[in-house]
């Protein structure tokens, strides 16, 4: 059985509507279905430039490891 690392949670186990935070990025889950989970990513730590690629609905891993945020 696969683990998260310490201190985080598969994308899957989160609640609808749960923030989280991952690799730079700052979200909201919407949905887990068969071929992932639907989020929106509403604050990305990354360059000006690369903000409108990263902001907006997207289709994550359910094994996406996460961190809770607040």
């Amino acid at each position: 059985m696969i683990k998260p690392p310490r201190g985080m949670i598969f994308l899957e186990k989160l609640k609808k509507g749960e923030m989280f935070e991952t690799a730079g990025l700052k979200g909201v889950k919407i949905k887990t279905g068969p071929m992932g989970t639907n989020v929106i990513i509403i604050s990305a730590n990354l360059p000006e430039d690369d903000q409108p690629y990263y902001l907006g609905k997207h289709l994550f891993a359910n094994k996406t490891a996460v961190k809770r945020s607040k």
